[in-house]
């Protein structure tokens, strides 16, 4: 919270030189999140710029700094994000950049973000992605998640996702889970 609160004040024209300072001034043991503050606070206001700094990070550090700059921009220009994404070459790094934007956009629209987690090829990360949003989706609405989790194709990501839901609801309000 307080490093958020540092990143607030840096000026936006001042943080791609604070970036590349940040990647040598700290220890390896703080760079990360280091990376991913300013990342996401670059992504308010130049989304663009903050995602192709961030797809140009070593393998390190560049899974967390895209994820934290996707799950800002996400929320602020879900249709430019994922333009963004979709640009990418297909491979292992646009289809983890996918399911970062989707388990960005979970935390305000899940139902949005089931939609386009279903999109995805089937698979481990798609099975992962749809339990990230059921457990979000959950989180506003129980029923909710349960009645569309209870849509999915009967298979491993049903059940991934129905255990998201049931899960954490039967350790805060077992009779009602139970009931259902």
């Amino acid at each position: 919270p307080a490093l958020d609160e540092v990143a607030d004040a840096i000026a936006d024209a001042d943080i791609p030189h604070v970036l590349g300072e940040a990647c040598t001034g700290v220890p390896w043991s703080h760079r990360t999140y280091v990376i991913q503050c300013l990342l996401r606070r670059w992504a308010r206001t130049d989304p663009a710029a903050a995602m192709d700094y961030a797809a140009t990070l070593p393998a390190g550090p560049r899974r967390p700094a895209v994820e934290a700059a996707l799950s800002e921009w996400i929320q602020r220009a879900r249709s430019d994000a994922l333009a963004w994404v979709e640009r990418l070459p297909t491979g292992p790094f646009k289809a983890r950049c996918m399911q970062a934007a989707i388990e960005g956009l979970a935390a305000r629209e899940p139902a949005a973000a089931a939609q386009l987690a279903l999109a995805m090829p089937a698979g481990p990360l798609r099975s992962e992605t749809l339990a990230t949003v059921a457990a979000q989706w959950a989180g506003q609405d129980v029923t909710g998640a349960v009645v569309w989790a209870r849509t999915l194709p009967q298979d491993s990501a049903e059940f991934d996702a129905l255990d998201a839901v049931i899960s954490p609801w039967a350790r805060a309000d077992p009779q009602a889970a139970a009931a259902y």
